[in-house]
């Protein structure tokens, strides 16, 4: 007389085949997975049926919720990026009653409190299994009967959940403009990688000078293969871009100076669905007045040096065509690294 419906097969509360609630890949984003089921009363009588998880402080239960749509009732949903949370911890219950011969829809909430650990070494993110179970308890009311107990049924309903960190990492994070003129337009490229197997939702924020660039027109972002993602844009800005699971993402700036100068323009890219997952894209540029001849530009690195300022001090042309390979030793060698650029 107590039916449940998970989307498949119904069985009953005597049956040994009980289904499993598979919520499939959730995001950690703080946001909630959601997974609707019916139960069904097929008595003549009045049924109550009480509703908890051996995850108490993870599932909860409600009767409506505005992020998931009719037909997607029953569908596993794992924490997509457009929920509304606010209506994913409002209208909790813990029973329900069901009037004779009728159904009524239930849905899971699921925010899992489980932490996956940040990825070392830009290596792919690893999901982490989650596991639990749903306990129904119900109770049969004969109010025409006196002294008649109620009788009861009971029944456990496993779930499991594959909990996943959306995670990137930026290539080619510090580009550098030399040589430019005025008038000109120059490009470079810088590639957002997907670590993780699930989509990839970013904004790229640009604050002050960049900003100032941006609507002056004298940068632009755009993508270079536009059927491999998608995004929305406003002006030509990427903002809710995806890449997909364990995909990448090539991005072309475009680069038009009107003025001399030194400059340094800062773009910060974050993930909407990973607050800790955050880069900072550098940009440098050094805009002379006179046109350079075209050519090929020569420059020295010293291999030791490693990033930031020892890196850009250690990058230079080489005087009178002449390579410092600075104090030696015998039987030690010594490495520069010549980096050539197409003027």
């Amino acid at each position: 007389w107590f039916l449940v419906d998970l989307g498949g097969k119904q069985n009953d509360t005597g049956s040994s085949d009980i289904q499993k609630i598979d919520l499939g890949k959730v995001v950690d984003n703080g946001c909630s997975a959601l997974r609707g089921f019916r139960l069904k009363n097929t008595s003549s009588q009045t049924v109550q049926v009480m509703l908890t998880s051996d995850k108490v402080d993870d599932v909860h239960f409600q009767l409506s919720n505005e992020n998931i749509r009719f037909e997607d009732f029953m569908k596993a949903d794992g924490s997509p990026n457009n929920f509304n949370e606010m209506f994913n911890t409002i209208g909790w219950i813990d029973s329900v009653l069901l009037e004779p011969v009728s159904e009524k829809r239930i849905i899971m909430v699921y925010s899992p409190r489980v932490k996956v650990p940040r990825p070392e070494n830009s290596s792919e993110v690893a999901p982490q299994a989650l596991k639990g179970s749903i306990f129904l308890k119900a109770t049969k009311r004969d109010s025409c009967e006196v002294g008649n107990k109620d009788e009861e049924m009971s029944l456990t309903i496993p779930f499991n959940a594959q909990l996943y960190q959306s995670w990137f990492i930026l290539q080619g994070g510090e580009i550098a403009f030399s040589g430019c003129n005025p008038g000109i337009t120059y490009y470079r490229d810088f590639t957002i990688k997907n670590l993780a197997d699930v989509p990839l939702y970013f904004n790229m924020i640009l604050t002050g000078e960049t900003l100032f660039a941006y609507n002056d027109k004298t940068l632009e972002f755009n993508d270079i293969n536009i059927r491999n993602m998608e995004c929305e844009s406003e002006n030509g800005n990427l903002r809710e871009c995806y890449v997909r699971p364990h995909g990448q993402l090539r991005i072309r700036i475009t680069f038009r100076p009107k003025i001399v100068g030194d400059f340094v323009y800062l773009v910060s890219i974050e993930n909407m669905n990973n607050v800790r997952n955050r880069e900072i894209l550098e940009l440098r540029a050094f805009v002379n007045e006179e046109e350079e001849e075209h050519g090929l530009d020569v420059w020295v690195r010293n291999p030791k040096s490693r990033g930031g300022e020892a890196a850009e001090a250690a990058l230079c042309r080489p005087r009178e065509q002449v390579i410092d390979f600075g104090d030696c030793f015998t039987g030690i060698g010594e490495r520069r690294i010549l980096l050539m650029r197409n003027t």
